[in-house]
């Protein structure tokens, strides 16, 4: 049965969730053994698929949905980075995940804030590709760099 694009594969993100449940931990471990007094610190994610958002009721329920996935994969971040003294880079809050304050995208009209910024952020909106463009890719080192 094929999937509509504005569907969630949640038997997929379920399977990719817990590879980041046990692999992420394993990793940061070997780096903390490896380098045990090192400032570590691990990025977590933006949600490039709020852009869905603009496709309408059904993109805007797939949106939503990232949200709530974002949520618990940026835990699951969390949780591995606590483990081994790790600090979080919250590119997260840095791209306004949760802002759902009404804002004018040109072009489009007004959205929601989270939506606006991944649009003018990453390349989703105009390529739907998940990547961030320059200015993203500022957002997210600045981000790091304040974690140092």
């Amino acid at each position: 049965m094929s999937r509509s694009p504005l569907e969630v594969d949640f038997a997929c993100v379920q399977a990719g969730l817990d590879d980041v449940r046990t692999l992420l931990p394993a990793a940061l471990q070997r780096i903390r053994a490896a380098a045990p007094d090192a400032k570590i610190v691990v990025a977590n994610y933006y949600n490039p698929f709020l852009a869905a958002y603009l496709a309408g009721p059904s993109g805007q329920v797939l949106a939503a949905q990232s949200v709530v996935l974002q949520a618990q994969l940026n835990g699951i971040i969390a949780a591995a980075a606590s483990s081994v003294g790790a600090d979080v880079a919250d590119v997260a809050t840095a791209s306004k995940s949760s802002d759902t304050t009404p804002l004018a995208l040109p072009g489009v009209g007004s959205v929601p804030t989270n939506v606006a910024t991944i649009c003018t952020w990453t390349w989703m909106c105009q390529l739907t590709d998940i990547h961030a463009n320059d200015t993203g890719y500022a957002v997210m080192a600045d981000t790091v760099a304040g974690r140092l």
